[in-house]
């Protein structure tokens, strides 16, 4: 064949091959949009996944394990996963028009502040860190979702610059994420506060209806945040299921945190105290699938102005199904441990402990027994710990208590330690309430002297009649000792 003749040939391939490519490229692929069906909103940035590479002028990667908070390694990025994160091509790539980002089982060594460690997962975490951030807007992603026992498919995002202190306080937005587990549901949360560990967080959940046939986490949907100042709002498949207009950033004016740029983050990750270990019924390789991410701008009209809620505008009516508050006004039951009979709640083989009950968390190495001893006349709760654990909440004291919506609140306890040390209180939901924080998280020093103990709040999100007020003692070995404990609804009559 002479060369005339080869790039004649070399040309009817190559025009056959962009042919069959056009052919199989899916619907998805063709240009986006430039402005949403309803015309308020206008594209800014986006990308398809249309060729055949990550494009890394937008997209960078997550390494590794974990992450240094100053000086301090934090592994299981900081919620024990088990994953170790890379930029190879076999955890994340473009296939038929969609980015995957795939969680593989098998023996991996990585490194891990300065150590090489074996792991037993891979995975991929891409971002937009440096390349892309933006504050407010609509943001856009179609995915379809892996399932299975220790899957946690994620799309977020976090502070470009951690203006107002480090995690937490800047703010954290989780468009979506799933649990494995449970293919019916997809949760939309914010993080904000305090820095760790005095943040707190809040979000909600969409429940996939059944239908014929059956849509859930595994099948194609899109996931949708619209966010102006002082409000931001989820959907799936534009139907609006969760709006946030409450949070606070310490001493930072509203709407802060959320009114810095943000970056975007998409992940598998495996493992962790989100939706436990996978098991044998966890099918690898797993993987998530992006058909494209799209972020608009407001143009249909001004963006809102932020006004910051009062809860106590919301006022609820205390529902006739609440438990009674005590003749003294005490939410708290059997606040000093005299009581040995009555509610669903107490800790076996101890006398006195009815309607409190004791937790030590295996899953992040927290032990300790507890016991009553008698000082100045009033029982307390003595809890001595065999076992500090990684986090406050290793061990734990909890009882449950009514509250209610817009209603504001005074808690108190008297504690002390046996070496000065510190721990962490707070009143949240349960998992059914995915653990949202309703009061302040409060870390208190204590001392060896018996000292009172207080703080304010206002419950800001639908009443829950079993919240948890919550003692965690873990992360330090002296023992504790708490008694006396008040929680006063002081809402003005």
């Amino acid at each position: 064949m002479n060369k005339s003749a080869f790039i004649s040939k070399l040309t009817q391939l190559f025009m056959i091959f962009t042919l069959l490519y056009l052919i199989v490229l899916p619907a998805s692929c063709s240009k986006a949009p430039s402005q949403t069906k309803d015309g308020m909103w206008s594209l800014v940035w986006n990308d398809e996944f249309n060729g055949f590479s990550i494009n890394s002028d937008k997209w960078t990667y997550d390494l590794g394990n974990g992450f240094y908070n100053q000086l301090e390694y934090i592994p299981g990025w900081g919620n024990d996963e088990k994953q170790f994160y890379t930029d190879s091509d076999s955890n994340s790539y473009i296939k038929s028009g969609s980015l995957h980002i795939t969680a593989i089982k098998g023996p991996h060594k990585g490194v891990v502040d300065g150590t090489v460690e074996k792991f037993n997962y891979t995975s991929a975490r891409l971002k937009t860190d440096g390349l892309f951030s933006k504050k407010y807007g609509r943001f856009e992603i179609r995915a379809k979702l892996p399932v299975g026992k220790g899957l946690w498919p994620a799309i977020w995002m976090m502070p470009q610059n951690n203006e107002y202190g480090a995690w937490a306080a800047s703010g954290e937005i989780d468009i979506m994420e799933a649990r494995g587990s449970d293919f019916l549901k997809v949760y939309g949360t914010i993080h904000y506060g305090g820095v760790w560990p005095e943040n707190r967080y809040s979000g909600g959940f969409f429940e996939f209806p059944f239908t014929d046939p059956p849509q859930d986490t595994s099948t194609w949907h899109i996931y949708s945040l619209e966010w102006e100042p002082g409000e931001l709002r989820w959907y799936v498949d534009g139907k609006l299921y969760q709006t946030k207009n409450m949070w606070n950033s310490e001493d930072n004016p509203y709407p802060a945190p959320f009114d810095k740029e943000f970056y975007l983050l998409m992940n598998l990750a495996v493992g962790g105290s989100y939706d436990g270990e996978s098991d044998e019924t966890t099918s690898f390789p797993a993987t998530m699938k992006i058909d494209y991410v799209r972020v608009y701008e407001l143009t249909g009209r001004e963006y809102r102005k932020p006004v910051k809620p009062d809860p106590r505008d919301y006022m609820e009516a205390r529902p006739s199904e609440a438990r009674p508050a005590g003749e003294d006004g005490n939410e708290v039951y059997n606040n000093n441990f005299t009581v040995s009979t009555g509610g669903d709640k107490k800790i076996d083989g101890l006398s006195g402990s009815a309607y409190w009950y004791f937790l030590h968390l295996d899953a992040f190495g927290g032990d300790g027994n507890i016991s009553l001893e008698k000082i100045d006349g009033k029982n307390f709760a003595k809890i001595e710990i065999k076992e500090q654990g990684s986090q406050f909440y290793s061990v734990q004291l909890i009882q449950n208590v009514p509250l209610v919506k817009g209603h504001t609140y005074e808690a108190s306890f008297i504690a002390k330690a046996s070496e000065d040390r510190s721990i962490m209180v707070k009143i949240s939901g349960d998992e059914t309430r995915d653990w949202a924080t309703y009061s302040p998280v409060s870390v208190f020093k204590l001392s060896k002297e018996l000292k009172t103990y207080k703080f304010n709040f206002t419950m800001a999100e639908d009443s829950d009649l079993k919240a948890r007020f919550e003692f965690n003692v873990g992360t330090a070995l002296p023992s504790v000792w708490i008694g006396d404990v008040w929680l006063k609804d002081i809402s003005p009559r």
